[in-house]
């Protein structure tokens, strides 16, 4: 059996955290607050176990979910309100 390092396991509850609020629009800031850590800590861990930002892989994370609701037929729009990656185009505000 593999025994994860405590950077390890602490790095993966994050990530967990992340995909479970993958519809929520989080900033690093409440990221950190949600895992009782600190950004620079988050920073830090994401550097030695993933080599990319922690945004940049939250950002992954939810361009994968907006990929997998297009597929299962939702519309632009409503893929757009359930992940804002980025805002909607003016065409499709309410």
């Amino acid at each position: 059996r593999l025994v994860l390092s405590r950077s390890a396991t602490e790095y993966k509850r994050i990530v967990l955290s992340m995909t479970v609020h993958v519809c929520d629009n989080l900033t690093l800031d409440q990221i950190a607050a949600i895992n009782n850590v600190s950004v620079s800590n988050i920073k830090a861990l994401f550097r030695k176990h993933s080599g990319i930002s922690p945004m940049l892989h939250y950002s992954r994370l939810r361009c994968t979910e907006a990929i997998r609701l297009m597929s299962q037929g939702k519309t632009a729009a409503e893929t757009a309100a359930a992940t804002p990656v980025i805002p909607p185009p003016a065409t499709m505000r309410s």
